[in-house]
Parts: structure tokens; sequence; C-alpha cells
């Protein structure tokens, strides 16, 4: 075909994309060139998969902790993008970095976050195609409200995203930009309308998604893809500069709705977006703020939850009839109430109502776009626009009465529909997204279990809840071929399914609540979320406003093991140079650690040895009077391993009375064993006294737990038969003594103390890594645990050189940009564990 005879739609089309191919060129040239000159790469200084700090609570961490910048994330989330504006997105970075350069403070909650939009939302200066070969060309005056919004709060708007041809359905294929197809299996279709940001976000593209929704557009993509989505009750998120096929109607309005990989960055999202007051900005905004009330009203309690498994007219594939049953049982298990959903009819009445109101116009609006540029319509497209004629204004009212008189009915069955354990109304409903995961492309059919909330215009939010499974869906299948279908469409959907081909598609379900009720939709999908994906709220940032149920419990343990540490365990007993540095440790080292925990007011644990309190009674006394709890840790530092019965006896009866009458009459609570080593004998001569709690061992990282003593293995012995030593480890028994964790990754002795007659101790680790490894620890259990403790090990051998108290500051400081956080002594850790646990009934 000559170029002459090429039809004008296609000659536009091919220039549209040989823009955004060439926009991708000129990045990849810029850092190309970069790198030839040896320049210091573009992420310099980031982590090497900048795309792991993954939610929006975590950028803020990140970026505050200057562990990233704004532009070092946003190049990591650009070299997974394919439809871009990047010239302006870097240069927000840049904007982003140097204010937060000058001010120390962040823009706003959003500050440095990726963001990318279904090919709607109106950016300044660039196209908003709508999948249509008629708009291409024509770029947007002004950004529209949202982007506006979310670029004051500091998010980066980094690109556009496909959409289908006229936007009215649940794939993704126009004859501008293409097909766009599921990240998992290309031949299967990644969902629609808003399909485009699904697959970014799958594919680490960006780190939240916006896009519409008038009858499942977000929900659908992101039950297929394995996301995150909230559908909004219209007026609730502003609209205002959004392009939209049939613009003008206001029966069932379209709704803007975010979509992320975890919950936490949904709701930030929201709240963020809430609270920077859009109805400023929107006429059609309702003056209604976040309201965290609702929301945590919705966590904090067992919920009644409406569980719909049929609409009454498709029925769910078994895999998604599976996960909904997993999902609710697990639900119940956890001290929700479920009661049964049964719609009736009711659903099947909104989406005929709702089918006409698509076609009201007769598709004109449709049509215009399309012929405007000349290019076909898709099938979908093409069926949907010879449906009928226009409808009369007349005929129009009518169906707006009924439209309300089915909203009645939806409302009235809702407040009809009680537990029948409890008498309490219903809080949500808990459905499925659509009656199948994804499909063959062009292959859906009925959307109607969302639809449907779109039409009486309630919150829904969509989180996983599962994956089809052969193993666990093939005795379901064996039973379809009994199934009569009730109708044409059900024939259709029951048909489709094929378990070999899905096997390991994501599913999704829904947790719907009442109008307007937005908080309350996203607290209880955030409630099921934990139970269903073991998730825990992520990170809670002061400046970001997100609100999460956290409790962490955070502790400094300091051995003041001096001189006693060099008398037999550091090898230098016989060394003037390092009893020299033990009188330091015991001294300056200690004092400067008490002003670290004066300044920060943070009340410690000590653990000192009889030795250290022979030797420095002035400095252990300080450490008294400040407030400070004082624990044992034997006399010299002996380790427990090498001493009889006797000599544990007798070194504990001594440092026990000692600390006592040290601490006026107040006996120690808590013990830590020198070399972290302990023996039955020891545990038992420990509870003898009364000792409540040791700090030594490592069973558990995150978490106290009950002591366990007598644990017996077996040593290879090469010089017998195998069979003699492969044997396994063998449990001793529990304990009543309170294990508080240690950890040797969170202790400041291995890596910065240095030993001579240690090869591997020469002690100039930089503290920065030291710091590093003590945040990602915290960061981790901060993102994975809504509860846990952090207790550190710490001595004023190591922690009171400069370089180290400055590497606590940092630490501390990072710490407490956490909610949640208090610091407290290890005796409170061990009586919080023992208030919430009790003693096992076995036990020594």
């Amino acid at each position: 075909m000559t170029a002459d005879h090429v039809p004008q739609w296609l000659q536009t089309a091919t220039k549209k994309k040989q823009q955004r191919d060439e926009a991708i060129q000129r990045f990849i040239d810029a850092e190309t060139t970069q790198s030839e000159l040896n320049e210091p790469p573009a992420t310099n200084g980031a982590p090497s998969e900048s795309t792991a700090v993954d939610g929006v609570d975590l950028v803020l961490i990140a970026i505050t902790s200057r562990a990233i910048t704004a532009s070092q994330l946003l190049r990591a989330y650009i070299n997974r993008l394919t439809e871009i504006f990047f010239d302006d997105a870097i240069r927000q970075a840049n904007e982003l970095d140097e204010f937060f350069k000058q001010n120390g403070r962040l823009v706003g909650p959003l500050h440095g976050v990726p963001m990318t939009f279904k090919d709607q939302f109106d950016v300044k200066g660039y196209d908003s195609t709508l999948g249509y070969v008629g708009r291409a060309f024509k770029p947007a005056q002004q950004d529209c409200v949202l982007v506006s919004l979310l670029k004051k709060l500091g998010a980066i708007i980094v690109a556009k995203s496909n959409l289908p041809q006229s936007i009215m359905w649940c794939e993704t294929d126009n004859p501008l930009w293409g097909l766009t197809v599921h990240p998992k299996n290309p031949a299967f279709t990644c969902g629609g309308s808003t399909g485009g940001e699904a697959t970014l976000l799958s594919l680490q593209g960006s780190m939240v998604g916006w896009g519409t929704d008038i009858g499942g557009s977000v929900r659908i993509p992101s039950h297929m893809n394995g996301l995150y989505a909230l559908k909004p009750s219209s007026t609730r998120l502003p609209y205002q500069g959004v392009s939209v096929s049939t613009d003008g109607q206001e029966h069932v309005p379209s709704v803007i709705g975010p979509m992320t990989r975890n919950i936490d960055s949904l709701v930030a999202v929201t709240k963020a977006v809430l609270n920077a007051n859009p109805w400023d900005q929107d006429p059609k905004c309702c003056p209604v703020p976040w309201r965290s009330e609702i929301f945590e009203d919705a966590l904090s309690r067992p919920l009644v939850i409406a569980v719909m498994r049929d609409d009454g007219v498709v029925k769910c594939h078994p895999p998604i009839s599976r996960v909904l049953d997993e999902v609710a049982s697990k639900l119940e298990k956890a001290g929700h109430e479920l009661v049964s959903w049964s719609p009736g009819s009711l659903h099947q009445d909104c989406i005929d109502i709702m089918d006409q109101y698509y076609s009201a116009d007769g598709c004109e609006d449709i049509r215009r776009d399309v012929e405007a540029g000349g290019e076909p319509f898709i099938p979908h497209v093409e069926t949907l626009i010879n449906r009928g004629k226009p409808i009369s204004v007349y005929e129009y009212w009518q169906l707006n009465k009924k439209k309300i008189e089915l909203q009645k009915r939806y409302l009235d069955l809702w407040n009809s529909t009680k537990s029948q354990k409890s008498d309490k109304p219903i809080d949500v409903l808990l459905t499925p997204v659509i009656p199948h995961s994804a499909v063959p492309h062009r292959m859906c059919r009925w959307v109607g279990y969302t639809k449907v909330f779109n039409f009486v215009d309630y919150p829904a939010v969509v989180l996983p809840g599962g994956q089809v499974s052969k193993e666990l869906d093939s005795e379901a299948t064996k039973l379809m071929d009994s199934y009569q279908p009730r109708n044409s469409l059900d024939k259709w959907n029951w048909n489709m399914f094929d378990l070999n081909a899905m096997d390991g598609m994501p599913i999704g379900v829904q947790v719907v609540s009442r109008r307007l009720q937005e908080e309350k939709a996203l607290g209880a999908a955030m409630a099921v979320d934990k139970i269903v994906n073991n998730t825990a709220s992520q990170v809670t940032f002061c400046t970001s406003g997100i609100m999460g149920k956290k409790k962490v419990l955070v502790s400094y343990g300091v051995d003041i093991d001096a001189v006693a540490g060099w008398l037999g365990s550091y090898g230098g007993e016989d060394s003037t140079s390092d009893i020299s540095r033990g009188l330091w440790a015991g001294t300056i080292g200690t004092q400067r650690l008490l002003k670290l925990f004066d300044k920060y007011n943070i009340k410690a644990t000590w653990f000192i040895p009889g030795h250290s309190l022979d030797t420095f009674p002035e400095d252990c006394a300080a450490v008294r009077d400040a407030g400070h709890e004082i624990g044992l840790h034997g006399y010299s530092h002996e380790n427990p391993v090498d001493m009889t019965f006797e000599q544990q006896r007798d070194v504990l009866d001594k440092t026990y009375k000692q600390l006592t009458a040290f601490c006026n009459g107040k006996p120690p609570r808590g013990s830590v064993a020198p070399w972290w080593e302990t023996s039955k004998e020891g545990t038992e001569l420990l509870l003898s006294y009364g000792i409540e709690y040791d700090h030594s061992m490592s069973h558990e990282d995150y978490r106290c737990y009950w002591l366990r003593t007598g644990d017996s293995w077996t040593k290879i012995d090469y010089s017998k038969k195998a069979e003699d030593w492969m044997k396994p480890l063998v449990k001793g028994q529990e304990t009543g003594l309170v294990e508080i964790p240690g950890s040797w990754y969170i202790d400041d002795l291995p890596p910065m103390m240095f030993m001579k007659k240690s090869a591997n101790s020469h002690g100039w680790v930089n503290p920065r890594d030291v710091e590093q490894i003590w945040m990602d620890h915290f960061d981790y259990f901060y993102r994975e645990y809504d509860e846990f403790v952090f207790p550190m090990t710490i001595h004023p051998d190591v922690s009171g050189r400069p370089h180290v108290v400055l590497m606590h500051e940092r630490i501390i400081e990072h710490i407490n940009k956490h909610e949640g956080v208090e610091w407290v002594t290890m005796e409170q850790m061990a009586d919080d564990f023992k208030k919430n646990n009790k003693v096992p009934e076995v036990h020594i």
C-alpha cells in the first residue's frame, strides 16, 4: 500500500505512536550519554531496586531519611514505562528534591510519589485521546483538577496509559494505540477500561494509577491483575477536567478512582485528595473531607458482612466461588459476623435500566468521536452503537423515575438485612468482582457484579483474594457438565471456562459500603486484607495523615562490659591498652550515652556486670539516678557455657544481691547472658531468683516469646557411621521466662569493636552501613507487622564513640517519624508480653 492510499486515521495513529517512541528514545539517549561520559548515574546513591520502595508511605520515609531522592525514584519507574512525558516529570522531581534540600521538609503528603493516569485526565500540553484517533494532537490547555491537586501535594505526574475506544468496555483496545494484553499471558485481556493502568502497576511501571469507573473500569482490571482499587460514590472525588465519552450525562456518572499494589497506598492517596478541599475547584464535589472516625471504626471492631455469592443472573466460575468462600470463612473465624445477601431479581432490574442509559443518545456522542478521526469501530463499540435510536426526553424522565425506585429498593434491602446472631445491621457487602478471572481477548460479556454499584452509587473497594488453581478447583470443575445455564449470558460465561489456561490468574473480591461512605469501605477492606492476605498496615508517616493501628515497643539494652569484657572474653586480659579502653567505656562512654538518652527523653535498660558496678560506682549511680532500669549481666562477662553449676550459682547470687542493694532494695527483673550463651541450669537459676525475662536468644526477631531450654542436637562425628549423627534437633521445654529476642545484626559490637585477637573484628565498619542495616530491620518490621518489638543492643565501648553517637541520633530520629512507636525499658516490654500471653501450662 502506497502512502497515498494509507487511510488518514492510520497515518494519524502512526504519527502519534512515533511521537511516543521518540520521547522514549530521547530519555534512553540522555541516560546513555550520561553513562558514556562517566558521570554519576541517574540513580546515584539509590538502592539498585528503587521500586522496592513500594507504597506512598514508604516513599515519604525513604525521601525524608535521605535513603532516596524523588529524582532517583522517578527514574526507577520511568525505566519500566512505555507511553510517557519524561521531561516534565524529571523537572518536577528535581524541583521537589531542591525544595527538600532547601527546607528540610516535604512539599506535601505525596511528595515524590510517581503516578500515572488513564488517557482521559487532562495534563497541560498533552493529548487526552480516550483512544480516539480524532482527539490526537489536540493537547489540553490546563491540568484537570485532580492532576493540579496532586502536583501541589507533591506527586510526580509520569505518564498516561491505554484504554478502549469509547471507554465503554471491560477490555483495552483501540485503533490508535492498539491492544493491551495481560502481563501473565498475552493471549488474555488485562481488563478494562482502565487496563493500561492495571498493566503498568502489575509491571511495577507506576506506584499509583488513576482511572475512571462507570461500570467496573478500575475494579475489573484490578481484579484481573491482583491489585487494589477504589470506586467512590459520585461527587466524592473531583472529575472536573477529565474527558469522557457521553460527557454531559448525569444519570449514572462516571467517577475517578485510584489503583495501587497495596491497601495502605490506596488509603493514603484517597485521604490526601479529600483533605485538599477538591470542592473548592470542582463544583460537583461534595464538601466532605476525610473522616478518620469512620475509617478507624471499621478497623477496630467485628463487622457484620453480607456475602453475595450469586447475583441471580450469571453464575461465577468455580475458582471465583471458592475464593469468595475462603475469604468469608477466614473473616468468620476472625470474629466477623456473616449474613447472606440475596438480591433476587433486583440486580437484573438495575442493569436493564443502566443499559438503556448507555445508549440513551443513540450512541451519538461515541459515533461522532469515532467518525471525527475516520477510524474503524472496534467490534464491541459497533455492537453498542447499533442498539437503537435515541430516546425522547419524556422516555428519559421515565428511566430516571425507575432508577430512583430501584435505588430505594436496594436501600430497603440493605436496611432490612441484619445479623441473625446479634440483630446488628450490616456494615458492608462482600461480593465477586466479575464471574471469571482474566479471559482470552474480546470474551468478556457480563459485568453486572460491578455495574450495579455504579447504578446505586455505592463505593466499592477491590482487593486480591486468591487465584485460580488447578489443584484446588479441579473437583468443582467436574460438576460443571451437569450445570444448566439460566440464560444466554450465563451459557457464554460457563462455556469459556478453561481451568488449564486460567491457572494462576489473580482473583479479587469486592467490599461495598453505602453511598458516600468511602472511609468505611476502605477501613473494612483493610481489615479484610489483613486477615486474608496476612498484611499489616504499612508505615504511618506523620505528615502524610495516614492513620494506622500500630504498636511498636522500642528499647535500648546497654551492656556496660567496660573492663570486665577484657578479662576473658575479648582477648585483652594481658593488655594494658585494652584495659585502658575498658576504663574509657565505663566513664566517658557511659556518660555520653546518658546524655544521648536524656536528649531524646529515652529510658533504657542497662545490663551492668558486677565488676563494672564495683569499678565505676559513680557512673553507674548516674545511670540509676536518671531513672533507667538496671539488669544482670554476670560479674566479669564470663561465659556460662564454660562454667560449672556452682560457679553459675555463685555469680548469680553475688550479682543479684549486689544490684538489689545498689538499686535501694529493688531486685533486678531481667538478665542478659554474657556472650549471649544460656544454659538449662542457668535458666533454672534465674527463675529460682525470680528473674522474669532474659535477653539473649534469637528464636524470634520481632516478638517476645517464652524461652525454651534443654534443646539437644547431635554434632557431626566423621569417625562414626552417618546414621549415628543424622538426627534432628530435639526440642526442650518451655519456661516461664519471657525471652526478649537478641540479634547479632542489631548489636553495635561485632562490626565496630576493634579486638586485636579477633581478626574479623577490625572495628572500622562505616556506622552508616550499620545504621542502614538497623533501619532496614525496623522498616521491614514496620511494613510487615502491626505490632512488634525492636530491642537494640549497644555498649558504651562502641556507642560512646562520637561517630556512633551520631549514628544513634539518626536512628532515633528515623524511628520517631513513625506513629505507634513507644520507647520502653525491657521490663516494660516483658510486662506487655505477659499481659497478653499466658504462661505455658507445662513449663519449667
